[in-house]
C-alpha cells in the first residue's frame, strides 16, 4: 500500500474497507456535497460484498454532526420543532449493511491524543488519529473518506484511500 486512490471498482471483492465521519455523513445527508459521490462508492462496495468497518468514536462523531442544526458542508437547517432524521437513516444504513463498529481498547485510548500532540503541525483531529491507528494495526486496506488528511497519512499508515468515481 502506498497510499495512493483506488478506486471502488478496483477494491478487491470482500476486503475490509474503513469508512470515516466524513464519509458516513455525506452518504446520509443529501444536502452535503459529497452525497452522490457517497451512494454510489458505497453501492460498489457492497456489491462487491465488501465488509464495512468503523470505529465507535468515528460513528459518534458522525451522529453528532447529523444531529446538530447545522451540519458542516451542508446550508441546510432543520425547520423549528421537527425531528430531525439523519441519525436515525445512518443507524438502520447501517444495521441493513452488517457495518463492523469497533471499540478502541482501553490500553490505546491515550495514542491518537499523543499523535495530535507529536505532530501538531498536521492538524489532525483525535478521531482521524484513532482511525488512522486502528487501520494500521488491524491491517486494514481501504479507507473510505471525504478528508483530506486521510490522503495525507495513507502512505504512512498503510491504506489505499477510494476516490470519488
Amino acid at each position: 500500500m502506498n497510499g495512493v486512490a483506488v478506486k471502488a471498482s478496483e477494491v478487491p471483492t470482500g476486503s475490509l474497507v474503513f469508512v470515516d465521519a466524513s464519509a458516513w455523513v455525506a452518504l446520509i445527508h443529501e444536502s452535503d456535497r459529497w452525497y452522490s459521490t457517497a451512494r454510489a462508492v458505497f453501492a460498489e462496495l457492497l456489491t462487491r460484498q465488501c465488509d464495512i468497518v468503523s470505529l465507535t468514536v468515528n460513528f459518534y462523531e458522525a451522529v453528532s454532526v447529523l444531529n446538530s442544526e447545522r451540519p458542516y458542508r451542508t446550508d441546510w437547517i432543520p425547520p423549528a420543532g421537527k425531528p430531525n432524521p439523519f441519525p436515525a437513516a445512518l443507524v438502520e444504513f447501517c444495521r441493513s449493511a452488517g457495518v463492523l463498529l469497533r471499540n478502541l481498547e482501553s490500553q490505546q485510548a491515550w495514542l491518537p491524543v499523543e499523535l495530535v500532540v507529536a505532530a501538531p503541525t498536521r492538524r489532525w483531529s483525535p478521531f482521524d488519529c484513532a482511525a488512522f491507528l486502528h487501520i494500521q494495526r488491524e491491517g486494514i486496506p481501504y479507507a473510505l473518506a471525504f478528508d483530506r488528511h486521510f490522503i495525507d497519512a495513507a502512505s504512512e499508515f498503510e491504506f489505499e484511500v477510494i476516490e470519488a468515481p
